[in-house]
């Protein structure tokens, strides 16, 4: 059981942040909020990198540092990698605390209309991408003494060579700043001697346990693999409990108890196309009643994959859709839909609504939605891999594990009332089951059994 917001109270929060939550129906904090609260100042000018599982409250522990130093009458920025993130960020605090005079601002790429009032400390609080962070610091390096505090999400980025340099300088440029802008980091679980925990001087937040646990598996589609992969761990074949239709075998680890079992998943009819045991899967999951992400390579995939699951299902949807993409209505008719940066801001906001309110069961995406978009789902499963192009050809190359882990995180948020949630890698050879375990899911990998003593 929680603790209730009103704890916030005691600890210099004003009360404006206390009725805004209450009124969005969050009345209680989670036990690291309240940590946060309590060991960390949250109010402080110190640092703190909050390094939490899914699902754990790290989301909120920003938003308390920010929103509450803005109603003290500071000024915050949040910084988050993807405009899509950003614009839902920016809905959620003008609709929760734009009735409590605060200036609330937006910059992206493709949303300019705001950098004016940046630039001229007309805001409280600023939502921006890193990208566009960097390069008004870059123009106007006196920005950084007209803000308070820096919240800067999904620091895993920082090893990635696209969002990494980006990041590194915000970083650089706020933890030199004078007079110093208070940095608070959030980024999923880290390794104890990762440099970000030196970056910030030790004053990390952490936990470990999920608050839904997850059961992170590859899932085998070969007999003679499964076979292989039973003896590999001394399992034995999970019971059926009743359920005799066409299945397959998953090996997983639960995140939390860090066993290894076996579960059946069931095989759903699918019309066939690309990655088709993947879409089996999702499927067969959506068919039992649960919310599945399909994360897949490309655009053209996802279209692809959406199209073949709503030629798939087995019912239909009364009415129309005036959404302008054809493909795309017919896929909602069916209870699925597809979700990428080509989308029109408004046929994303119906997608994610329709998934969220369960509409659509199976939501087949890009990797824009692992990096924080708000869609939870029961179950999600990966397609690890991405086109790279030379110039002349392009060619699948195994994903980067953050990108992979973050996709993993959008499985079992709290809320979808389910005790576990899964995220599964879909392996049809020898090769694919060793790679997944060396790349991803490495707690997978057997302990190499000790020498016998005297060798």
């Amino acid at each position: 059981m929680g603790t209730s917001v009103e704890i916030l109270r005691n600890h210099g929060f004003p009360a404006g942040i206390i009725s805004a939550l209450k009124a969005d129906g969050v009345t209680e904090l989670l036990e690291h909020q309240v940590e946060a609260v309590l060991r960390f100042e949250l109010l402080g000018q110190e640092d703190l990198l909050v390094s939490l599982p899914t699902s754990a409250g790290k989301t909120l522990i920003g938003e308390l540092a920010g929103v509450g130093a803005a109603l003290l009458g500071g000024r915050a920025v949040f910084s988050v990698p993807l405009k899509a993130i950003a614009r839902e960020k920016f809905e959620t605090f003008h609709g929760r605390y734009g009735d409590y005079g605060l200036r609330i601002r937006l910059a992206t790429g493709e949303f300019s209309e705001h950098l004016e009032d940046l630039r001229r400390g007309r805001f409280d609080i600023a939502v921006i991408i890193h990208e566009k962070f960097k390069h008004v610091l870059l123009q106007d390096p006196g920005f950084l003494g007209r803000i308070n505090v820096a919240i800067i999400d999904e620091l895993q980025g920082v090893s990635e060579p696209s969002r990494g340099p980006s990041l590194e300088f915000l970083l650089a440029a706020l933890k030199t700043s004078s007079p110093r802008v208070r940095r608070v980091g959030l980024v999923g679980v880290l390794a104890p001697h990762d440099p970000l925990v030196a970056d910030f001087d030790g004053r990390v937040l952490t936990a470990r346990q999920r608050p839904i646990d997850l059961r992170q598996g590859i899932v085998l589609t070969d007999p003679e693999l499964v076979s292989t992969g039973m003896a590999e761990y001394g399992l034995e074949l999970p019971d059926c409990h009743g359920n005799t239709g066409p299945h397959f075998l998953s090996i997983y680890r639960s995140h939390n108890s860090g066993l290894v079992e076996t579960e059946y998943l069931p095989m759903g009819e699918v019309a066939g196309g690309e990655a088709s045991h993947l879409l089996s899967l999702a499927r067969g999951l959506a068919d039992r009643g649960e919310s599945v992400l399909v994360f897949l390579p490309s655009r053209r995939e996802a279209e692809q994959a959406a199209t073949i699951l709503a030629d798939s299902s087995p019912g239909q949807s009364d009415g129309t859709l005036d959404i302008e993409d054809e493909t795309l209505g017919y896929c909602l008719q069916h209870g699925v839909a597809f979700h990428h940066a080509d989308l029109s801001p408004r046929q994303r906001s119906l997608v994610e609504e329709a998934f969220r309110n369960g509409s659509v069961s199976v939501l087949c995406c890009t990797s824009t939605l692992a990096m924080g978009v708000n869609l939870p789902a029961a179950n999600v499963l990966i397609h690890p891999f991405v086109w790279n192009s030379n110039g002349t050809s392009a060619e699948l190359a195994p994903l980067p594990e953050t990108i992979v882990r973050n996709m993993a995180g959008r499985a079992g948020r709290l809320g979808l009332g389910t005790g576990e949630a899964r995220a599964l890698l879909v392996a049809d050879s020898q090769r694919e089951w060793d790679l997944y375990r060396r790349l991803y899911w490495t707690t997978l990998i057997p302990p190499t059994p000790s020498p016998p003593s005297g060798w």
